[in-house]
């Protein structure tokens, strides 16, 4: 069994990460993110001049990669509850397995600047691929919120865990799904647990 290799580009970005949970944002340096990458200087150069095009790069790169999970598992939820549901899930589960955690503690300053960036951004993606779901959303029905403000207020509620988590990543999910008026369903945690 053969395994594909990382492409040099993601490695770096990937290395980016790693340096900047160790050193954070101020001692991040272009030799370290080559040395953790794996590769020479002159190669972390050609993709990324100054440490402003990596950081604007590595800012991108994560949010594809946030795109990418809401989009696969999106692929089978055909109702709008079980797409609000696929869309929370992926959310929670995303922020639980990235390494910019540690980046949280090591450079606080740097994830809120990040944060704000990615806020509206991740918005626009929410209302892309499930508006016409947050649509069904009781605020959005009674008048009272569009589905981008329901959209802003569930990244926002993630946000917050991601800065200052709960043990518990279901009740964050709990709590997800009772802002947007779409409790989980028995048939859709058991779905989702197989």
């Amino acid at each position: 069994m053969s395994v594909t290799p990382v492409p040099t580009g993601e490695r770096i970005l990937d290395a980016t990460l790693e340096v900047l949970a160790r050193r954070g944002e101020s001692r991040l340096s272009m030799r370290d993110v080559a040395e953790t990458a794996g590769v020479a200087r002159m190669t972390l150069y050609r993709y990324y001049s100054t440490k402003d095009d990596l950081l604007r790069a590595l800012a991108r790169h994560e949010q594809r990669r946030f795109d990418e999970r809401l989009e696969e598992a999106l692929r089978d939820a055909t109702t709008p509850a079980d797409r609000i549901d696929a869309v929370l899930r992926a959310i929670v589960s995303f922020q639980s397995e990235r390494a910019t955690r540690a980046v949280v503690t090591a450079e606080p300053g740097f994830i809120l600047q990040r944060m704000r960036r990615a806020l509206p951004v991740q918005r626009r993606t929410l209302e892309r691929l499930v508006g016409d779901a947050l649509a069904q959303a009781p605020a959005v029905r009674s008048g009272s919120a569009t589905p981008g403000d329901v959209a802003e207020v569930l990244l926002r509620v993630a946000m917050s865990q991601f800065l200052v988590p709960r043990r518990d990543p279901d009740a964050l999910l709990r709590v997800l799904h009772a802002s947007v008026g779409f409790p989980a369903s028995e048939r859709r945690r058991a779905r989702r647990a197989s």
